[in-house]
């Protein structure tokens, strides 16, 4: 099965998931973010995400940890970040939550985390998300510890790649945190 076919498959399935089961399976993760983030500096910038077509919540991590969070915007071809304030924010074209773009903007360099939301990854790190490439071409440049966020029945064994395809340094599900390099936060 080729990527658009696994994407396809993979999203048609999640849209499918029950609600209350997204819900659950969300606070379950950001039980497992928390329990790896909360001793972490203040000062930490941890790059997340808001959720879209039923990926896993992390919102409310934003107010229960005091580290510095930033969201990204999509400009053109690539992912600008932000700094969360749950206050100013807009709805992109694409009908994703995203920083308004007055708020202030971020050099992602500085981040010990990128929290990746994905469509589906595999065993060894390989990720599909909704085929823009923007995190694919985010991570080609900024080389930072990533960890993908997603429900546990979308790691699958294997997934096919492409050369400009970025690897994970690990993922998050409902079932706890797996690293496929050496945890580097």
């Amino acid at each position: 099965m080729g990527k658009a076919e696994l994407r396809a498959n993979c999203l048609a399935r999640r849209l499918a998931l029950d609600a209350q089961q997204c819900a659950a399976s969300s606070s379950r993760i950001r039980m497992h973010l928390h329990k790896l983030l909360a001793g972490a500096d203040r000062a930490r910038l941890i790059l997340a995400y808001l959720p879209f077509r039923k990926e896993p919540d992390l919102s409310a991590l934003f107010e229960e940890l005091p580290l510095s969070w930033a969201l990204p915007r999509v400009v053109g071809s690539r992912l600008t970040w932000h700094t969360y304030d749950s206050t100013r924010l807009v709805m992109s074209e694409w009908g994703v939550h995203e920083p308004d773009p007055s708020c202030p903007s971020i050099k992602p360099d500085s981040a010990a985390l990128v929290l990746v939301p994905l469509v589906a990854c595999d065993e060894r790190g390989y990720r599909i998300g909704y085929g823009g490439g923007f995190y694919d071409r985010f991570l080609s440049v900024h080389q930072l510890a990533t960890l993908g966020v997603g429900y546990g029945e979308f790691v699958l064994p294997y997934i096919p790649a492409d050369p400009w395809d970025q690897t994970l340094d690990g993922v998050v599900t409902e079932a706890g945190v797996r690293w496929f390099k050496s945890n580097n936060i």
